[in-house]
């Protein structure tokens, strides 16, 4: 073994890699008991934790029950509302969202959208996936649409696995682009009520009520975003109180463009564009354009 100069502990030969195995081999050792002590640790730890929470849930309750095994929560209840074609601007006065839902829950800061696009954005939202892989990229065939979808994801999707989980599902709205009641109902909804075929008219319109065509006529009751609310909220005074959880998912045609033009009720100058309840035709008289950064 030689020794350079200056270089305290330097060796040559086979003991270099037999010394850096050794050193690998008690570094490993050490991570070994560090983990064992995080998890001897932990396990107090989680236990506190556990005991915390139990006792939180036991307060209100009957005394006798504090300090017992806390039953296994309900699962919740899952109602999503989905807009279409919504602008950000838009939610500045839309005061009941803005208390009901606003106040009381989360807002998020920032939101990234992978394919701003109807059904490419629907299909990331019943699987969970990038539209690169998924593969409905667009509207209508080849590439995309309802077809597209149903072959790829008709059996494996958001309402397939909650319905198979126990839930009771429901859609109320718009579904996908191209949807035109075949099937009549898809795998996964327990509970149909779909726009379709002519899904953004918003008078003299069908929706398909669990397989039954129902024809709705041009009279201000009749205004679609309304019979939407109307159904969903029959729905959750059903089912709220059931033992079943259920998932709702309302989605709008609104504020999409959408027909019939002319329009049969007030507003009667929104040819090609939006269409509002006859109540609301004369609620933004005095707003000003909006000129975002994007304006022409």
């Amino acid at each position: 073994m030689q020794h350079k100069a200056g270089t305290r502990g330097a060796v040559s030969g086979q003991e270099e890699p037999d010394r850096l195995y050794r050193g690998w081999q008690a570094r490993q050792a050490h991570r070994r008991r560090l983990t064992a002590l995080r998890r001897r640790l932990l396990i107090p730890v989680l236990a506190t934790l556990g005991v915390t929470g139990t006792l939180a849930l036991a307060f209100g309750t009957d005394p006798a029950t504090v300090g017992q095994a806390a039953a296994p929560q309900e699962r919740p209840n899952v109602l999503v509302i989905e807009s279409d074609d919504q602008t950000l601007e838009s939610m500045r006065v839309m005061d009941n969202v803005n208390s009901l839902i606003g106040d009381q829950g989360a807002t998020f800061q920032n939101n990234f959208v992978n394919f701003s696009l109807c059904c490419p954005s629907r299909a990331t939202f019943l699987t969970g996936q990038y539209a690169h892989n998924h593969g409905v990229l667009g509207n209508t065939p080849p590439t995309g649409g309802f077809g597209r979808f149903e072959a790829l994801h008709g059996d494996n999707n958001l309402a397939v696995w909650l319905q198979g989980a126990g839930y009771h599902t429901a859609l109320i709205g718009k579904y996908l682009n191209g949807y035109e009641n075949n099937p009549p109902v898809p795998p996964g909804w327990s509970e149909w009520y779909a726009a379709a075929p002519d899904d953004q008219e918003v008078y003299n319109y069908t929706l398909n009520e669990n397989g039954t065509l129902v024809h709705y006529g041009q009279t201000p009751a009749d205004f679609k975003q309304d019979v939407l609310t109307s159904k969903a909220v029959d729905f959750v005074d059903r089912r709220a109180r059931k033992r079943k959880p259920f998932f709702l998912w309302l989605t709008y045609t609104a504020p999409h463009i959408g027909g019939p033009n002319p329009n049969p009720n007030p507003p009667f100058n929104c040819g090609g564009t939006a269409k509002p309840a006859p109540r609301h035709a004369h609620a933004f008289d005095s707003e000003p354009l909006p000129k975002p950064p994007t304006f022409n």
